[in-house]
């Protein structure tokens, strides 16, 4: 992949690489430096085992199954896609509001409503902004698509089109978050827990009463503020666990990087919700703005959330 298409990858949200380390050690390491509220170190000692907990956190698939949820349900869902220009002003956009139907291990979406910029499409209809692109093909359909139900655990498909590899890289970032990414010169910047770059990270464990319904461990890693700015490339990874069954209710991730060449600032805040036993991101939210030579710009807002699901 050049760094174009890498950099590409970045508008929108960590290859198959292993931790450098055994997961002993890295657990073992990380659980020497981890700094745990009061809250948390008050709980009964059968609730929680920190080197567990640290485990379920480096191999946890829970998140992944709730992505994969969405692919075979029927639920009405809207979207909100906002580009503006190097001064933030308003450009173009896109709202949406659809119905995606799951039969006979196929889905499809009907349009309830919709309005658009005509600034957003190209003469030809194509997606002028790559980000839109890139959100067409996880959440949208034309027609039927055939989904594999069978499918349970983290795979990386052989990519044959250049929209294939950059889903792969983003199942890395979103799914295995910490892990080394396929960019030139800065994937092995995103390995939160390799033993190179965890010396610039602090790791935290929190317990969270306010932000769901449901009492929350919180996973904390954030640069620490002596670290050089160009060292990392995650500024800011949270992971919200249930604390009953260790369920991944939301995850929030900062991504920034800075070159005389190119420059990236990512935010994202994925929330999950509960139907019928099962999990779904019910709520995704992004911002983001990425420049590169040649190339215009892109910032952009945009938001993904559940109405509601056809059974209710």
């Amino acid at each position: 992949m050049n760094p174009l298409r890498g950099l590409l990858l970045l508008v929108i949200f960590s290859s198959n690489h292993l931790y450098s380390q055994p997961d002993s050690a890295l657990i073992d390491d990380i659980y020497s430096v981890l700094v745990i509220d009061s809250l948390t170190i008050q709980a009964p000692p059968a609730e929680l085992d920190i080197k567990y907990f640290i485990d379920q956190t480096v191999h946890d698939t829970t998140f992944y199954k709730a992505f994969r949820n969405l692919r075979s349900s029927s639920y009405q869902f809207r979207s909100e896609l906002y580009f503006y220009d190097k001064n933030f002003n308003p450009k173009t956009y896109l709202r949406s509001e659809r119905v995606q139907y799951f039969d006979h291990n196929y889905r499809s979406n009907k349009i309830i409503s919709e309005q658009f910029d005509k600034k957003f499409y190209k003469g030809n209809g194509d997606y002028r902004y790559f980000t839109a692109a890139m959100y067409d093909r996880l959440f949208f359909t034309n027609g039927k698509v055939k989904v594999d139900t069978a499918i349970s655990k983290l795979e990386y498909s052989d990519p044959d089109s250049k929209m294939e590899s950059y889903i792969n890289e983003l199942k890395k970032l979103v799914f295995q978050p910490g892990r080394e990414i396929d960019i030139p010169f800065i994937g092995h910047k995103f390995s939160v827990f390799d033993s190179d770059l965890k010396k610039h990270y602090n790791f935290y464990l929190k317990t969270d009463t306010i932000t769901f319904p449901s009492p929350a461990y919180i996973f904390e890693v954030t640069v620490k503020p002596d670290s050089p700015e160009k060292a990392t490339a995650v500024k800011s990874l949270k992971t919200y666990f249930k604390k009953d069954n260790f369920q991944i209710l939301g995850r929030r991730i900062q991504l920034a990087y800075k070159t005389l060449i190119y420059s990236f600032d990512v935010e994202m805040n994925i929330e999950t919700i509960k139907y019928e036993n099962k999990y779904y991101p019910g709520q995704i939210n992004y911002t983001g703005s990425w420049n590169i030579p040649f190339k215009s710009s892109e910032n952009c807002e945009f938001s993904f959330n559940i109405v509601r699901f056809l059974g209710d």
